[in-house]
């Protein structure tokens, strides 16, 4: 039993030091574009990307809590 919790805990712990990674990834290219808009009641949307890296990260800043019938939907055009 140990041994299985143990197997998840190092699991999970390296899927967070690779999404780690891939954050630290966007933020230190060289190329890496940055974006932000406020959308009142809604919080401060970040959008960080390049094109070099092939990777975007999206962050949501003081977003509100929808209801549970609701979601959040991220598009890029």
């Amino acid at each position: 039993m140990f041994g299985a919790f143990a197997f998840r805990a190092q699991q999970r712990a390296d899927q967070l030091e690779a999404r780690q990674q891939r954050i630290e990834s966007v933020l230190t290219a060289p190329d890496v574009r940055m974006a932000s808009t406020e959308q009142t009641g809604y919080g401060t949307g970040t959008v960080a990307s390049s094109r070099e890296r092939d990777l975007v990260l999206f962050t949501l800043r003081d977003g509100r809590q929808l209801p549970t019938a609701k979601t959040y939907q991220l598009w890029f055009i």
